[in-house]
């Protein structure tokens, strides 16, 4: 059907395009991590899961807010050989100079996370000790004081990390990650606009782009959700 816009200049249609690109490249080993911010409730969990799933890429989703759920999270998705893991409003990661340092080291060169607390120390004696009763005390589930990080990072988010104000705001650490090449990516609400771009591309995802199929909707609900919101745009 020929539609009464030009879908390939529309800003948020863009920015999933690159969304799409970039996750995928992360799926297939050619990029480390990705990060994609819009406002709420643009999709962008959902084309992260579809696309990891088209790829067959083994991943997960986790929400750390400090660095000791942080440290849990990598250690546990290295036990089940994570290949991506997904953070998904983890906001709190960036604003902190522990967690942004252990996001740098693991996901930057170092590759790698260094994070000896006593319950950890303690653990790695029982996994090396001599007599088979210390052993037997050793606990898998807990991280070694230094272990090395193979997964891959998406990180999703409602703030904009392209803006100055925001990065200027976050530690070193942070932003050292960034140029590393977590490579923020904002996708505009157009405000300017009153939405406009947003609501193209909403009536663009849920009919052309078959979002409402991938979904699951029935197509009897898919039909009639097409012809209210064509009916709409085209008014």
């Amino acid at each position: 059907m020929n539609l009464p816009y030009d879908i390939t200049t529309n800003l948020v249609w863009q920015g999933f395009e690159s969304l799409k690109v970039a996750i995928s490249d992360v799926a297939t080993g050619h990029r480390r991590m990705a990060m994609f911010g819009s406002p709420p409730g643009f999709g962008k969990t959902y084309w992260a899961h579809r696309i990891l799933r088209w790829r067959h890429a083994k991943y997960d989703e986790s929400y750390p807010k400090d660095e000791f759920a942080l440290v849990k999270t990598l250690w546990d998705f290295k036990r089940r050989n994570i290949g991506v893991g997904i953070f998904d409003d983890a906001d709190s990661l960036a604003r902190k100079e522990t967690t942004s340092n252990i996001l740098k080291v693991s996901f930057g060169h170092g590759g790698k996370v260094l994070f000896g607390t006593p319950t950890a120390m303690k653990n790695e004696e029982y996994r090396n000790a001599e007599d088979e009763k210390s052993k037997r005390r050793y606990n898998p589930t807990i991280h070694p004081p230094l272990f090395p990080v193979l997964m891959r990072l998406v990180w999703l988010s409602n703030l904009n990390y392209t803006d100055p104000a925001l990065l200027d705001a976050l530690p070193e650490h942070f932003r050292a990650l960034v140029s590393r090449g977590l490579d923020p990516v904002w996708i505009p609400g157009d405000i300017e606009h009153e939405g406009f771009e947003v609501f193209i591309y909403t009536h663009w995802a849920a009919t052309e782009g078959n979002m409402l199929r991938g979904k699951g909707t029935p197509t009897r609900c898919r039909v009639m959700q097409y012809r209210f919101i064509w009916t709409t745009c085209t008014a």
